[in-house]
């Protein structure tokens, strides 16, 4: 199936919607696999939820779109030769809507940038280290 459409009204054309839509492909899949490390984080869902849309029912969603909201800001920061300090800003933009895994996947993905791991693997090690109670204070201070 081929989409083809244009930009919202007052933007220009980027290729974020299909990088946002073919990380969902990579990332779901992740994401269900580790359903037991997510768990574990259902208290930064319920702390999150007042910033965040309708449509993430659950802590699984929270989680995937937590981490295609971050990838698809790096790509397009890195397509459009955006500085370092702009794509974070990015990242953080996302955090404070409620995708409150963003800032510390951000965080996180230049040690497996430089690494030889396997994406799936870094994102399950990436849940299983997660600190509840570090995130939920960082979220206190964004708050």
């Amino acid at each position: 199936m081929w989409m083809i459409y244009g930009p919202m009204s007052g933007t220009m054309a980027n290729p974020y919607p299909f990088y946002h839509e073919a990380l969902h492909l990579v990332v779901n899949p992740i994401v269900q696999e580790n359903r037991q490390a997510i768990e574990k984080l259902k208290d930064l869902f319920e702390i999150s939820k007042d910033k965040r849309s309708d449509v993430y029912v659950s802590i699984e969603d929270l989680v995937s779109e937590s981490f295609v909201r971050t990838l698809d800001k790096v790509l397009y920061g890195e397509y459009a030769k955006k500085q370092k300090d702009e794509i974070r800003e990015f990242v953080e933009n996302e955090y404070r809507m409620g995708h409150i895994l963003s800032l510390l996947f951000y965080e996180k993905l230049a040690g497996f940038e430089n690494s030889n791991q396997r994406f799936s693997d870094f994102c399950r090690n990436f849940l299983k280290e997660i600190d509840v109670e570090s995130e939920k204070k960082r979220w206190e201070k964004y708050k």
